[in-house]
């Protein structure tokens, strides 16, 4: 089996370079990594885990065209999701779904792109679209689906037949209960229980979890760009959850 050259888009979490080290230790691929890319220039010419951050995004356009990629950007979903829509845009098409060995994944679907770290569990009839990432130890029950751009932080429960669509961001900790759809472009905070239906572009917070935050028209229709939106949501609800104590 011959060894491919992959870059590692995002010069953030380590993890990422840990996940490839076991998938080449277990034999079941074995990737060549090439180091970073990542367009912001102050970290151009520096080292992450002794692997060099050799530029900006655009060289797999160029330099390092036909290289695989992996998407390791995690700050939002939809950062998450412009990264993949840039990197198609320049022409990058080879984006292996990258798992780590420890993860059964018989009677599952993954789509490209998606990346799933170390002991996650996926129940038989699992779906997961593509440029997904879900972190150490989630969980996602039977029959559920997991559309595209999703983030499933550390410790997440997903129970049986649930649906989780395009874009959602759930927090470390989080439980989805059986049955439930969480919306597209919604956040499920940290710690939360979503015992009922999530909103599209809505946030819910606490246990059991409640809607504290549902986006206007505005606010919707910039959700596919590149700001920090999600994460300034889980603030202002934690201030509101912090004030009615």
């Amino acid at each position: 089996m011959g060894r491919t050259q992959i870059v590692i888009v995002g010069a953030t979490a380590p993890e990422i370079i840990k996940l490839l080290e076991a998938i080449n230790k277990a034999g079941v691929d074995e990737y060549e990594v090439l180091g970073f890319v990542d367009d912001d220039q102050n970290k151009h010419g520096q080292f992450l885990f002794n692997y060099p951050v050799l530029g900006g995004t655009a060289l797999l356009a160029n330099k390092l065209r036909g290289c695989a990629a992996i998407n390791n950007v995690a700050k939002t979903s939809e950062v998450r999701s412009n990264v993949l829509r840039k990197l198609r845009n320049i022409g990058v098409t080879n984006l292996p779904p990258i798992v780590h060995p420890s993860v059964d994944l018989r009677h599952t679907s993954i789509g490209p792109a998606t990346v799933i770290h170390e002991g996650c569990v996926l129940g038989p009839g699992v779906s997961i679209g593509e440029n997904c990432l879900l972190s150490f130890r989630a969980t996602i029950a039977h029959e559920s689906s997991v559309g595209n751009g999703v983030i499933i932080s550390p410790g997440v429960i997903v129970n049986g037949r649930v649906r989780i669509q395009d874009g959602a961001f759930l927090g470390a900790g989080a439980v989805i209960l059986p049955y439930c759809t969480v919306g597209a472009w919604s956040v499920v905070g940290a710690g939360s229980t979503a015992i009922r239906d999530v909103p599209h572009h809505s946030t819910v917070f606490g246990v059991p979890g409640r809607v504290v935050q549902v986006r206007d028209d505005a606010e919707k229709k910039s959700s596919m760009t590149p700001l920090n939106r999600q994460r300034e949501e889980l603030n202002e609800a934690s201030q509101k959850i912090l004030q009615r104590i």
